[in-house]
Parts: structure tokens; sequence; C-alpha cells
């Protein structure tokens, strides 16, 4: 019985520490993925959680970006200014963007003080599949 109570200490003690907490000062940024694959005409989207600690808890925040994008991409939050726990990034593609890697580098300004999170954009070719009919 002794090695089970242990046994259940030791998992509420890990399930615990998993779980991301707000900092003791300022703020964080977490995003739900920080790789995305998209290609021409497709859209994704990425959920990004603002952790904050109390002193930031009244703040409103306004969500940017601080990279250059690539032609053929559009970026939007949902919502972008306010007091909230999460937003969501919209991440559209039109025809024209090329294929290759890119970095988005997302932030979000509370108090006058900025950070960041850099997005892994991978823009794949855009496959034509054919029945083989004609």
């Amino acid at each position: 019985m002794k090695p089970l109570v242990i046994l259940f200490l030791a998992f509420v003690s890990l399930a615990g520490y998993s779980q991301t907490q707000a900092p003791k000062k300022e703020f964080a940024i977490v995003l739900s993925q920080d790789n995305v694959e998209i290609s021409g005409s497709e859209s994704k989207e990425v959920v990004i959680k603002l952790l904050r600690s109390k002193a930031y808890l009244k703040s409103s925040a306004v969500m940017g970006l601080s990279s250059a994008l690539p032609k053929g991409i559009e970026v939007t939050f949902s919502p972008e200014k306010g007091n909230f726990e999460s937003t969501t990034v919209i991440i559209k593609a039109s025809e024209a963007v090329a294929p290759g890697r890119y970095s988005l580098i997302v932030n979000a300004t509370l108090n006058g003080k900025t950070k960041g999170s850099i997005i892994k954009l991978n823009v794949a070719e855009k496959v034509i599949v054919s029945d083989g009919k004609q």
C-alpha cells in the first residue's frame, strides 16, 4: 500500500510541474504550435496564450509582428488589442506565395514591454491531384 501512495504522490507532483504557469514577473507568450505547414490558397490558425504575472493582469495587450511578411502571406490577430488571455493568429497564403521556409516573429506589448515568439512557416508547393480522366 505504501509504494502505491508514493507512486500517486510522484504522479501528482509531475502533473503539476508540467502545466504552464504564469511568470512571477512580467508576462510570457506560449504558442499552440511553433511549426506551421501551409500551401497556396490555404489558411492556418495558431493560438497564442498570454501568461501574465499579477502586475500585468489588468493590462491591455497589443499584438503585432516584428518580422517582414513574405509576398503572398497575410497575418491577422483575433483579437488584436484588449485584455485577453489568448488570441488567434490567422496565417493566410495566396497563390503568389513562393515555396520555402520563413520565420514569423509574433509579439505582444503590455505596459510598454514587448516580447515575441517565432513561428516557423513552411510553405509547400501546391500539389495538383489528377484522377487520370480527361
